[in-house]
């Protein structure tokens, strides 16, 4: 059975497009997400951080289909430089995590993870993602 959200997303059973503008990947996740689901994806990126906020959701599912996408054009994503950044300049033009996460048990955490539970598959077409 199909739900349509408000935008007209199909969900559950039906395919979902999220611009990460209007509506955020991780919060329809955390929403749409439930124990032992079959999850497709395609993107051009996954991080640890994406995988520390939704730990919860994502170590319950069955199984994960990632279509990953060439990374080279990741960097052209936020040519302006606008995008909410990772960590800020202190006043002595030091360097501070907004962030400050013990990344190492959570990068292992996210591998077994991974190896555990995601089948992930790279495209290298031309503009296919925004990758």
């Amino acid at each position: 059975m199909n739900r349509t959200g408000s935008t007209g997303e199909r969900t559950r059973s039906g395919n979902v497009i999220i611009d990460n503008q209007r509506r955020k990947v991780g919060d329809f996740l955390r929403k749409e997400l439930d124990p032992e689901a079959l999850v497709s994806v395609v993107s051009a990126y996954f991080t640890i951080y994406a995988y520390h906020d939704l730990r919860a959701e994502l170590d319950s599912i069955r199984k994960m289909r990632f279509l990953y996408g060439e990374p080279r054009g990741v960097g052209a994503m936020d040519p302006g430089g606008a995008d909410d950044k990772a960590f800020r300049l202190t006043k002595d033009g030091g360097i501070e995590l907004k962030r400050a996460l013990a990344q190492k048990p959570l990068a292992l955490a996210c591998e077994s993870w991974i190896r555990r539970k995601v089948e992930i598959r790279t495209i290298e077409k031309s503009n296919f993602l925004h990758g």
